[in-house]
């Protein structure tokens, strides 16, 4: 088995410390590693040890990419494995994210509610899109269903208040309605949905004038 030899450790501008061997430049480690495994120059290193340090500085530096990515918005588990293993490997990408779950950082029925009120609730979003977004966040195929149960009973009621609030102007006229009709389609919301929506709309300003 081959063994290596650590030439020289220096510190670099991140304050990490990069592991040299005679031929160069082989990974860095933060400063804890350093630290708790006792690596220092001059130190010979088997394959299987080395091979071992190597995993421990892909995971560190995995772990620091999927933090800077939850910094700046919050991210289902699947999708945090999707970015990573575009510098990772799978291994490592999953290992970090499995990590991070254990610490409470990150919770995929947590992210599934929020999201979808989000998209639903705020957005006015049909369960057809919102589905759809969940799924695009890697979220699983049953914790969509079970997250979007809430919100089935009420969509017609919630369309009325979106087509109240934003095509209003458009209820006038038959040319309007027709238009309506084809932005709430291409929104994910069912034909039939739309009828009611507009049915019991119809019916309202009746009783009101």
């Amino acid at each position: 088995m081959s063994e290596t030899l650590i030439s020289d450790i220096k510190l670099t501008k991140k304050g990490n410390f990069a592991l040299f061997c005679e031929e160069g430049f082989l990974f860095s480690l933060n400063a804890e590693t350093i630290e708790r495994e006792g690596i220092s120059v001059g130190d010979i290193l088997s394959e299987q040890r080395l091979e071992e340090l190597r995993e421990t500085s892909d995971f560190q530096k995995a772990k620091n990419k999927a933090l800077n990515y939850l910094s700046l918005r919050a991210h289902s588990e699947g999708e945090l494995i999707t970015k990573l293993k575009r510098s990772f490997d799978e291994h490592t990408a999953a290992k970090v994210v499995e990590r991070l779950k254990q610490s409470g950082l990150t919770d995929d029925g947590d992210f599934a509610s929020r999201y979808a009120a989000e998209l639903i609730e705020k957005k006015g979003a049909s369960l057809r899109a919102a589905r759809e977004k969940l799924r695009e966040r890697g979220i699983d195929r049953c914790l969509i269903e079970k997250t979007l149960a809430g919100y089935e009973s009420g969509e017609q009621v919630r369309l009325q208040v979106l087509i109240e609030k934003k095509y209003s102007d458009k209820l006038g006229s038959r040319e309007g309605i027709s238009s309506l009709y084809s932005s709430l389609l291409r929104r994910g919301f069912a034909s039939e949905s739309i009828r009611a929506a507009l049915e019991a709309l119809a019916e309202n300003s009746l009783r009101e004038d």
